[in-house]
């Protein structure tokens, strides 16, 4: 995947939040591709989202089921302006922050 640095590849242990772009495969497969870290440009053309998969403990203690209001992603179709798009709450609809008051 392409971003403002070039060809790079995000570390699967990335531990903050990321942008990633809706890959379109033969029918009816599809994925999401790593396109930039927050604070970052995406280079996007079909769809995009914001957000993380969260930690490990989120999981084992019940993070999730406590805080009903964590999303872990919210996403866009790239319409119009096609472009480097702001890895960003901002850069969504109502700047929804997926994982609200943590630093990921």
């Amino acid at each position: 995947m392409q971003s403002v640095q070039g060809d790079f590849t995000c570390p699967s242990d990335y531990p903050g939040a990321t942008c990633e772009c809706l890959s379109i495969l033969p029918v009816p497969e599809m994925k999401w591709d790593w396109c930039a870290n927050e604070g970052g440009r995406c280079a996007c053309e079909t769809h995009m989202r914001f957000g993380a998969t969260g930690t490990n403990d989120m999981y084992v203690s019940g993070y999730f089921d406590a805080n009903p209001d964590v999303v872990k992603w919210v996403q866009k179709p790239i319409v119009g302006d096609v472009g480097m798009t702001a890895c960003s709450a901002g850069s969504f609809e109502g700047g929804i922050d997926p994982f609200p008051g943590q630093v990921l």
